[in-house]
This record gives structure tokens, C-alpha cells and sequence, in this order.
């Protein structure tokens, strides 16, 4: 492994084209579709094999780096990679530049790879010599992005017209790139897959003094903002800035660009489509959940709430949450983020978050709340504890269903086994933890004049929150 070899998880945005699944709060990188390893920590044990843990970045939004340190914690708790945090969202080139800034004040002139959070990629040889190779090109003072030798027509992907072939007398498919085109039509899909179009895959690689110089060139406004100034407050910064993506904001205007054509497996699960398409069935179907279907054809049926009977369809995303139900025809997902957008400004909490919230130490599940009192379901992972902390308008009683808990109340340490509880008086000091290697669930009942999330005192915290 190469020391001077980094490497950036682009772990950001909002991730709305897996609404009603993922929500601004909990975007499509921190869940997983598969109940086991989420999208980031997929990629993150997929780059261990090729990067040092220190050489690993993660970009973003600050309001996730907690959840990102829970999901982390127990593999990584003795060496975790880097978070960089946003104060929000602003697409992919100032994420980039961010991220790109920060190492190369510390290591300059370190190649750099960026890879999204939300790729499904085999890990295999092919995979790690298309790794080999950003790394030889960027060496070359090359701007490498990385195109996917198209396996159909589809209409969800980006795609690359490439040029001419960059002869480096080796096995490397180099090409120059032509111009970039979004996702097109379908007529106009099939016919790039005839002229040998490639798929954008969004990896990136390039050395940190050549993505600057490239930057101050083409979008000087973003390099004076981050470089220019060695007391910028990253707020202030963040607020000056448009959203914009690194595809249209360098890689269409820089000269420095190449794009390696690669046959690497790979597949962008961001959007319901590429779900379906992913995790169809011989059936045809992709289906999760609690449902039975009949005369259903070429659907995604997935369903986290109550029972469901699907019917006589085709071509059709449904997904039930506890909260949400989307139904959209497949050729209909691309207007999903504009449809949210409306129901932002009658509903925004549908679209912020679920009754489903997530924490460094696992989530809870927000049954039924009033104006004085909410019932949650908690669940907390092996060797994960809350903070020490008091309410100052609350009460809680806790309700062990499965699992054993350690418990401070006050001045007391209780284990709490099944059907076993605790009262915690407003303004005691409590602690939850699972110290055993199964899951703990509990019941909370809170009881109060106020009952928000920021009615948190922390005395001390595993995850040094505030």
C-alpha cells in the first residue's frame, strides 16, 4: 500500500431517490438494503483492501457524523477513517474540493481517489487493477474518471463519448474524452451503446496539486473561497457557494481529462430502478417484505409495514414504510426529487426524516407521541451505550423486551432483563448500555411539557457529542 495514496467516500446529499426508504436525515449511504452492512461501510471494507485506514476520507453533511462514527465504532473504534463535514449539502465539486484542500495541506501532491458511497462494485481483480491504474494515469498529472463498459441501454446512467486512445504502452484503456451527455432517452441509450459510449461511474482520481491548479482555472470563485483565505470559517464559506457538480463544473471544461474504460462489476444503486434492476428475481420482480403478489410483473414490491396484497401490475416501484407509501411507474422515478420538492412545503417532515431515527449506538422507533407523553422502541447495538445525560422537562420509564440492559439511574447500576423496568424521575442522570453480543430492545414512555430531541443534558458521551 502506498502511503501517498488517498482516498475520498463521497458520503453526502440527501438521497431522496430512495424516498420513502431514505430521508434527508437518514440519506441512502447510511442504510443498507439488505439488512446487513450499509453503503458506506460496504465501501469502506472494499477500500481497505487497496488504501491505509488513515488514508481514508469521508465526506459529510455534519448532521450525519454521528450516525457515520455509530456505524463505524465497533470495527474502527481504535483507528477510524477521517470525517470531513459539510455545514450542508452543495453537490459534489465543493465536497470534493473540501476534502481534497484538507489533504493536500497536509500531504501535498498526494494522488487522491473519489468514490461515491452508493456503488455496488465486485471486489475483484479487475476491480483493484482499474484501481491500479487511476493511480498510474493520475501519476501522469492526468484528471481520470472512470467510465463502465455499458451492459445495456439504460436510461438512468450519465454517459462518456471517448476519443482518442492516450497511448501509454501498457494495459491501459485510456481515452480522451469527447463531452460528457446525462441520462438520455432511450433511443438516444441505445444508440450510444452502438458507438462504444461508456457509463459514468462518478470515480474520480487525480493528484491534489493538478485538481487545484484545474479548479482555480475553470472555477476560481470555489478555489478563492477555500484557498485563498487560511482563516476561512467553512460556514461562511458553504453559504457563498452554488450546488455543483464536479462532472459540470471541471471534468466538462478541464483539458487535463482522460477517461479509463474500465469492465469493472458496477452498478449505481441510487435510484428505485437500479434497486429493481439489481435485485430482480427469476420471477421478474424484486420483492421485500410482508406482501403477496399475483399477476404482478417487472415491480419492485417492498414492503417495511403492514401486510400488503399487490395485483394485477407492471412496471410499478411500490414501497410502504411506517410512515410512507410510494407508488410510481418505473418510467416516472426520474420526476421523484421534483414531486418531493411539492410536498416539501405542505409536509417537510416526510421528507426530512421517518418515525424511524438513527444514532451512533442504533435507532429508535417513535410508536405514538401526544402533546405530554411519546412511546419509543429503542434499539441498541452490541457494546454501544447512550450518553450519561438528564432531562429537564421529561420523565422516562424504561421497559426491557429483549435483551439485557445496564442501566444508571441516579445513583444506582441496574441490569434489566426481559420484562424487567426502570422509572427515571425528571433531572436523574441516566445511562443506557448493551453489553452483551445481541441486540437490546426496550420500551421508553416519556411523560412532560416538552418532549423534543434537544431536551438532552450530556454529562459524558462514548462519541463526544455535545
Amino acid at each position: 500500500m502506498n502511503r501517498n495514496y488517498k482516498a475520498v467516500i463521497l458520503c453526502g446529499g440527501e438521497g431522496l431517490r430512495l424516498w420513502p426508504l431514505s430521508r434527508a436525515k437518514s440519506p441512502k449511504h447510511l442504510i443498507s438494503l439488505t439488512d446487513g452492512e450499509t453503503f458506506l461501510q460496504e465501501t469502506l471494507t472494499r477500500l481497505e483492501e487497496t488504501y491505509l485506514i488513515q488514508n481514508i476520507y469521508i465526506v459529510t453533511n455534519v448532521e450525519h457524523k454521528y450516525e457515520i462514527i455509530g456505524q463505524l465504532y465497533e470495527k474502527y473504534k481504535d483507528k477510524m477513517p477521517e470525517i470531513i463535514c459539510e455545514p450542508c449539502p452543495k453537490n459534489t465539486l465543493p465536497a470534493i474540493t473540501y476534502a481534497v484542500n484538507h489533504i493536500h495541506t497536509h500531504y501535498k501532491n498526494s494522488v487522491i481517489t473519489v468514490f461515491p458511497a452508493d456503488h455496488s462494485i465486485k471486489n475483484d481483480k479487475t476491480y483493484k487493477k482499474a484501481i491500479d491504474d487511476i493511480h498510474t494515469l493520475a501519476e501522469l498529472n492526468h484528471i481520470v474518471t472512470v467510465g463502465i463498459k455499458p451492459l445495456c441501454p439504460n436510461i438512468n446512467f450519465g454517459y462518456i463519448k471517448k476519443s482518442n486512445e492516450i497511448d501509454l504502452g501498457r494495459d491501459i484503456e485510456a481515452f480522451e474524452v469527447e463531452k460528457f451527455v446525462e441520462k438520455p432517452d432511450e433511443k438516444n441509450a441505445i444508440s450510444f451503446l452502438k458507438k462504444g459510449y461508456l457509463w459514468n461511474s462518478g470515480i474520480y482520481g487525480f493528484k491534489s496539486n493538478v485538481f487545484l491548479e484545474s479548479l482555480k482555472k475553470h472555477q476560481k470563485k470555489i478555489y478563492d473561497l477555500f484557498i485563498s483565505d487560511e482563516n476561512y470559517n467553512m460556514g461562511e464559506i458553504y453559504d457563498n457557494l452554488d450546488p455543483l457538480s464536479i462532472d459540470v463544473g471541471l471534468a466538462e471544461k478541464t483539458d487535463s481529462l482522460v477517461v479509463l474504460e474500465s469492465n469493472i462489476i458496477w452498478q449505481d444503486l441510487g435510484e428505485w430502478n437500479s434497486i429493481l434492476e439489481s435485485f430482480k428475481s427469476s420471477s421478474g420482480n424484486a420483492l421485500k417484505g410482508d406482501s403477496f403478489c399475483d399477476d404482478v410483473e417487472n415491480s419492485l414490491v417492498w414492503n417495511y409495514s403492514s401486510y400488503s396484497l399487490i395485483s394485477g401490475v407492471k412496471d410499478l416501484i411500490i414501497v410502504n414504510t411506517q410512515d410512507s407509501l410510494l407508488v410510481i411507474h418505473k418510467d416516472k422515478v426520474h420526476r421523484l426529487k421534483d414531486l418531493l420538492s411539492e410536498i416539501r412545503h405542505t409536509k417537510p417532515q416526510i421528507i426530512e426524516e421517518s418515525n424511524t431515527t438513527h444514532r451512533p449506538w442504533g435507532h429508535f422507533i417513535v410508536i405514538k407521541e401526544s402533546g405530554d407523553y411519546k412511546i419509543k422502541k429503542i434499539f441498541v447495538r452490541p457494546g454501544q451505550k447512550l450518553s450519561l445525560q438528564t432531562h429537564q422537562y421529561r420523565s422516562e420509564h424504561w421497559v426491557v423486551i429483549s435483551g439485557e440492559a445496564t442501566v444508571i439511574n441516579g445513583d444506582k447500576k441496574l441490569i434489566l432483563k426481559t420484562n424487567e423496568s426502570t422509572y427515571i424521575p425528571r433531572g436523574t442522570k441516566h445511562r443506557l448500555e448493551n453489553n452483551h453480543s445481541k441486540d437490546l430492545e426496550i420500551i421508553e414512555i416519556q411523560s412532560g411539557s416538552y418532549l423534543g430531541e434537544d431536551d438532552i443534558v450530556r454529562i459524558s458521551d462514548i462519541y463526544d457529542r455535545k
